[in-house]
């Protein structure tokens, strides 16, 4: 009785096999096409920072505050998040993010808020703009060609997650970020590929074993007209012998 326990216990966990195996498989791409994802997005915000200073998804940009202009509003290090706002909408008051077109600062991403709204020769708003921090206004009008988008959020002091973004935005934020995943992903990959070699390799140790075993009996095993041809064939030749010698 336990034999036959054991034995369907054996059998139930061989059948089960197939399918652990599979599942692993399923989770272990799973998990290499969030790997690829996350490299990816970070590759895309190395490239935007480093080109622009700043990341741009789906009309939002995320920055990191640099100076002390906007204190006590925005501290150093901290966050914000503006969205593409058009300048017709901006009012006196809010902050706003553009890209400076002073001769030293320029393409910088600029943090300031406006102060007073102006009209250009066609018309169009040109926005005063100046750091909470500093005395005297911006010596440049921001105007839509060169204007990011309105602040819409910004970071507290202190906040944990404006520390972590500051140190992911350095460089071994940078580093741990676009080499670990690789080294996971490549981790992955090298583990499912010797997976299936060692399986390809046992599936084609078993086969030739199976053919080594049956090659023995195939030779061995005769067919019943095969028997009887050799037969007839040794009566003939015994018969032959025995005329032979009786004439002798």
């Amino acid at each position: 009785m336990e034999e036959n326990n054991l034995e369907i216990k054996t059998e139930e966990q061989s059948a089960d096999a197939p399918a652990v195996g599979k599942k692993q498989k399923i989770v272990s791409r799973v998990v290499a096409v969030l790997l690829a994802a996350a490299l990816i997005f970070c590759i895309y915000t190395v490239t935007q920072v480093l080109s622009k200073g700043y990341v741009t998804v789906g009309g939002y940009s995320m920055f990191r505050v640099m100076t002390g202009s906007m204190e006590p509003t925005l501290q150093v290090n901290s966050l914000l998040l503006s969205r593409q706002t058009p300048i017709g909408e901006i009012k006196v008051g809010d902050i706003v993010c553009y890209r400076s077109r002073n001769s030293q600062t320029r393409d910088w991403a600029i943090t300031h808020r406006v102060v007073a709204i102006r009209q250009s020769a066609d018309g169009s708003p040109l926005l005063e703009t100046r750091g909470d921090n500093n005395p005297v206004s911006d010596t440049q009008y921001v105007t839509a060609a060169n204007l990011i988008g309105k602040v819409v959020w910004h970071s507290r002091e202190g906040s944990s997650f404006a520390v972590f973004i500051s140190w992911l935005t350095g460089k071994i934020g940078f580093l741990a970020c676009i080499v670990l995943p690789v080294l996971l992903i490549c981790g992955i990959v090298l583990r499912d590929s010797v997976k299936g070699i060692r399986t390809e390799l046992a599936k084609a140790l078993a086969e030739l074993e199976e053919e080594q075993a049956a090659e023995p009996a195939a030779q061995t095993l005769l067919t019943e007209d095969e028997i009887k041809e050799i037969t007839e064939k040794v009566k003939a030749e015994l018969t032959e012998e025995l005329k032979q010698n009786a004439g002798v």
